[in-house]
């Protein structure tokens, strides 16, 4: 990947950032036991050189060199008329190849589900997110869960009305240490689409 603006420009940034390059290695399998079920699994080994990661020592973005992300993904796929389950699981070791310590602010495990109800008038989505503890520059950050619920309403025509609670139960968590997280917010939406 190539150094985006905030790697480039912005806080700590570095305007002479190489590209990252990688090499990714991936082993899966997938099965559809019947019309309901779906499973799939695979094996992934990403070998990355001039990895973009914050320097602790410089307090800039560099080029730390190689970087290892290796592990398992699994994903579960529900599906009866109306209802729709999707479950994704992640067991992953990043490690600098250099250090072999955890990169900043990945975490070894993460799990995301979305539960889906839909009718043809509405439709109702509850999301859930569950990240693992990541290292960050001084300390830990602290293991997380977010839910999130949209309703989205289809009255008639091309109108689609939308009502989205992001954060819903109102987490404290941080993606970077001592750096603010939206609390619960609301967003609604009103569309239409021409045909």
């Amino acid at each position: 990947r190539a150094p985006d603006s905030t790697d480039r420009f912005g806080f700590g940034g570095d305007p002479n950032l190489d590209p990252e390059t990688s090499l990714n290695l991936e082993l899966g399998l997938n099965h559809r036991f019947n019309a309901h079920h779906a499973l799939s699994l695979s094996a992934f080994d990403n070998r990355i050189e001039d990895l973009i990661e914050y320097n602790t020592a410089s307090s800039r973005m560099e080029n730390i060199g190689k970087a290892r992300i290796y592990g398992l993904e699994g994903a579960y796929n529900f599906d009866l008329g109306r209802w729709h389950l999707r479950v994704t699981a992640i067991a992953q070791n990043p490690e600098n190849d250099k250090t072999n310590e955890q990169l900043l602010r990945r975490a070894k495990h993460t799990m995301t589900a979305s539960l889906t109800y839909q009718q043809k008038l509405y439709s109702v989505l509850v999301d859930f997110l569950a990240t693992g503890k990541r290292k960050d520059v001084t300390e830990d950050l602290d293991a997380y869960q977010l839910v999130n619920a949209t309703l989205q309403l289809r009255p008639y025509g091309g109108w689609l009305a939308q009502l989205k609670v992001e954060n819903l139960l109102d987490e404290n968590y941080e993606l970077a240490k001592s750096y603010n997280t939206p609390e619960r917010s609301f967003y609604f939406e009103l569309a239409y689409n021409y045909r």
